[in-house]
């Protein structure tokens, strides 16, 4: 879960198979509220690989308005039933 204030912005459900994102596509602060996800896939101990995201607010991820948010917060790859996100890396493929 994601906080901003008291007004809860992102559930996260089946290890990031379900969010819910209560903010605004293209919000500048939604790194932040991204970053659950970010911890589960760059924490220190059984990091995870990838994370499988198939629905955003009840939609198919893949067709979802913050496809662009996640993509620019992760390495995201979109097939049709799912959008499945990598830690970032850089042109020269370190980790950022």
């Amino acid at each position: 879960m994601s906080y901003l204030g008291s007004k809860l912005i992102l559930v996260s459900r089946r290890k990031g198979r379900e969010l819910e994102i209560h903010a605004e596509p293209g919000d500048p602060r939604m790194p932040e509220f991204l970053a659950p996800l970010s911890h589960m896939l760059e924490r220190s101990f059984r990091p995870e690989t990838r994370i499988v995201v198939e629905t955003i607010n009840g939609e198919p991820a893949p067709r979802s308005p913050y496809l662009d948010d996640l993509r620019r917060a992760f390495d995201a790859a979109a097939d049709y039933k799912a959008v499945t996100l990598y830690r970032k890396t850089n042109a020269t493929g370190n980790v950022q």
